[in-house]
């Protein structure tokens, strides 16, 4: 009796010691959300990373001296003169740097200094997508010290190979508009066309359900058919007329961080505070033909 209760107990033993083994399906559904998890973050963070880069300029460049040669670890101060944010950064070995993320504005750059003289380069125009060029030749700080020049920047932007138009705020201010909805300005561009009698644009002949709105970096899409809102559905508009600063119209070869679009694309910023004070006051009224008011 005594050893059959020992081999029981030892039985017990070695049953407790045996791990359980996990269904197959169960690990294949822990398998399948892990997956689905790493998707949903990395969708994310690439939404992220477009919407950083869709509302914002860049302003980028190459720093020489006089006989052609590159200049590497040469200051460069980038200041944007609306608001008075300052970016201090030095050229790479190659003697260029690139600066990102920019609010569209009035910029000021200063190249140089130390062993060469400084180029103070004023007045220039980002606007909304735009990859602005500023180079400078420097010359030997005992030669000359200081260059100021006033310019603008060239209408061509060899930095870029769309087609796309940037439409300001003094058009947007002074043209008239229909319902004054404000991407109704997109039609000023080549092979653009309204789509039908829908309200949709349609960009190089392709419909206008496939077109991409963007405003400040969101994506202004309604979530039915993926148009842009205050389109045919009757989705009511978000932004007003007065409240957009400056849009660009992509039409074709525009950059791939602009995605979910194969007609054309519109980027958008609204208006922002700057060191002046500033408003806008104005009335708007509709005529009605004469045979409608009988």
């Amino acid at each position: 009796m005594h050893a059959v209760n020992s081999s029981q107990v030892g039985f017990t033993q070695r049953r407790s010691s045996v791990r359980p083994r996990r269904n197959l399906r169960d690990c294949q559904e822990q398998i399948s959300l892990s997956l689905w998890s790493s998707c949903f973050l990395v969708s994310s963070l690439s939404l992220v990373a477009r919407a950083q880069t869709a509302a914002t300029g860049t302003i980028a460049g190459t720093v020489t001296d006089t006989s052609g040669a590159i200049v590497p670890n040469t200051p460069v101060v980038i200041t944007d003169t609306d608001t008075g944010a300052v970016r201090n950064l030095t050229t790479n070995g190659g003697g260029s740097y690139n600066v990102t993320f920019l609010q569209p504005g009035h910029y000021e750059v200063v190249l140089g200094g130390g062993s060469f003289g400084k180029i103070d380069r004023k007045n220039l125009n980002l606007t909304v997508g735009q990859i602005l060029t500023v180079d400078a030749s420097l010359a030997a700080a005992g030669v000359t010290s200081e260059v100021t020049v006033d310019t603008t920047p060239p209408l061509l932007d060899t930095e870029k190979t769309e087609v796309a138009q940037t439409v300001g705020a003094q058009l947007i201010s002074n043209l008239p508009v229909n319902a004054r909805n404000w991407d109704t300005f997109v039609l000023l561009g080549p092979n653009v066309v309204p789509d039908g009698g829908s309200g949709l644009v349609s960009f190089h002949g392709v419909s206008g359900l496939y077109n991409q709105n963007y405003v400040d970096g969101a994506n202004n899409n309604q979530m039915l058919f993926s148009e842009a809102r205050g389109r045919a559905s009757g989705a009511p508009y978000v932004y007003s007329l007065d409240s957009i600063k400056e849009f660009q119209s992509d039409i074709s070869d525009y950059s791939a961080e602009f995605g979910q679009a194969s007609g054309g694309v519109v980027n958008a910023i609204t208006k922002s505070g700057t060191n002046q004070i500033g408003g806008r006051n104005h009335a708007a009224q509709r005529m009605h033909p004469p045979h409608q008011c009988l």
